[in-house]
């Protein structure tokens, strides 16, 4: 018995119209994405920080575009201004935030105390030519006052005021505002030694002024009254400038985190010193 089966060699199940739109529509969909995963940990307080680290990055390029200049180019030193009859160094007042430039003000303040009680020490210096011999060697104190005027004052205007300047113009660094309080404390116990105003201390200070009235120099010792106020004065505004800057910097975000930075500092400075021993052995 044969089947014909020559019908299905043309027969397709897609002819009849119908059957078509029976077929469901069949459509492609992307994969979707993972939905994306919420940090929990992430606060306000966080968020604020990270605010103001770039707040100190944007304001650290800023000081860098001003030394460099808006196209970049070579680091430069801005030009000096100040004093102005005999420019030496470089300072505007107006590169300093609004806020911080009392800091400022209040150690340019301490430093015109120091140049004053200075000049003061040594005319008084002078004086002591007259005395007889109610002061040893005076001339060794005429040429510590000198030294100390011309030499010491522009030393403490570097150290001291302009370090407070220069730091105040950036973000708080912790081994700037270092550099300043070991300077402002080494210059408070450089003045309180010339307040005492020993024999050797090239200063006419207490034990010399109480020397000169002992020896009736009523003159000179009046003279040496007059140093050790400024002395005593110059100490007290120093000593308020270093506790004002020392509750600024502790208060800032860098200064809470001194005491790590400094051992950082100092880890870091022993692994280079033994690198440079093993590299030079």
């Amino acid at each position: 018995m044969s089947t014909d089966t020559s019908y299905l060699d043309n027969y397709s199940p897609f002819n009849d119209a119908d059957l078509m739109d029976e077929l469901p529509e069949i459509k492609k969909t992307q994969p979707s994405a993972a939905p994306a995963k919420h940090d929990d940990e992430i606060t306000q307080e966080m968020l604020d920080q990270m605010e103001q680290r770039l707040n100190i990055m944007e304001e650290d390029l800023k000081n860098q575009e001003q030394r460099t200049g808006p196209l970049g180019g070579f680091l430069h030193e801005p030009e000096p201004n100040w004093p102005k009859f005999y420019p030496l160094v470089h300072f505007d007042i107006n590169e300093v935030d609004a806020s911080y430039r009392s800091y400022v003000n209040e150690t340019f303040f301490s430093w015109v105390c120091m140049l004053v009680t200075y000049f003061l020490n040594f005319i008084a210096s002078l004086t002591l030519l007259s005395a007889g011999d109610a002061v040893n060697s005076p001339g060794t104190k005429i040429s510590l006052s000198a030294l100390y005027f011309f030499f010491i004052c522009p030393i403490a205007l570097d150290l001291d005021a302009l370090s407070v300047y220069r730091a105040l113009k950036t973000a708080p660094s912790t081994l700037a505002f270092t550099k300043i309080f070991i300077c402002l404390a080494l210059t408070l116990i450089f003045e309180f030694v010339l307040a005492v105003g020993a024999q050797s201390s090239g200063s006419v200070g207490l034990i010399t002024t109480i020397d000169l009235f002992a020896s009736k120099c009523v003159g000179t010792g009046i003279f040496g009254i007059i140093v050790t106020i400024c002395f005593a004065v110059t100490i007290f505004f120093t000593t308020k400038l270093l506790i004002r800057l020392w509750k600024f910097f502790r208060g800032t975000e860098q200064g809470g985190h001194m005491d790590q930075d400094l051992k950082l500092t100092v880890a870091q400075f022993v692994v280079d010193t033994l690198k440079n021993n093993d590299n030079q052995a």
